[in-house]
């Protein structure tokens, strides 16, 4: 048990793949256990992404600009591992206002546009992919199961996503909240 200056002490010190879980004891103390925390050869970085109004309605991870390359850009598949299933993801929500002229948005996989991540179609899924549970499946294989899984997020919280050192185009999402409102 320990007070509460030092669990945000504790918090502080913990890395993008790690998280914490809180719990209250008596006396204004708390309890605080590392839930995971990955060997530091299995990922190359990590980045925090922002949960917006509309992502559990679509099934959607918003990226701001200065994240766009950290995936594959645009279109390009890869698997997100999740503690509900493993996803297969692309970059979307490109803006042909953003390429060269005379290049569709068909023409652009690969660039570095795009504004979210989701589920591509089933029917679009990469056959390296194919092998991942429910990746052809469009009720199945969607993010929405994530969000159904997770009611507890809301906007503004983090969902925390490391690039596998090994595996390009593979990552994994750990959540975390933003903040938590703490009474005395």
């Amino acid at each position: 048990m320990t007070r509460l200056p030092q669990v945000i002490e504790r918090l502080q010190e913990l890395s993008l793949d790690q998280i914490a879980e809180i719990s209250r004891g008596t006396r204004g103390h708390y309890y605080m256990d590392v839930l995971s925390q990955a060997s530091s050869g299995d990922f190359d970085s990590c980045i925090a992404l922002k949960v917006v109004p509309s992502s559990s309605q679509f099934g959607i991870i918003h990226i701001p600009r200065e994240h766009k390359a950290f995936f594959p850009g645009y279109r390009s598949q890869f698997v997100l591992e999740t503690d509900v299933q493993p996803f297969v993801m692309h970059v979307t929500g490109g803006n042909s206002g953003h390429l060269k002229k005379g290049v569709s948005l068909d023409d652009a996989i690969g660039e570095e546009i795009g504004q979210y991540l989701c589920h591509p179609r089933a029917t679009l899924i990469a056959p390296e992919f194919s092998d991942i549970p429910y990746a052809t499946s469009a009720k199945q294989g969607t993010f929405k199961r994530f969000y159904a899984r997770h009611t507890e997020l809301k906007p503004d919280d983090l969902l925390v996503i490391c690039r596998r050192a090994q595996q390009s185009d593979h990552y994994v999402l750990t959540r975390i909240l933003r903040s938590v409102a703490v009474s005395q």
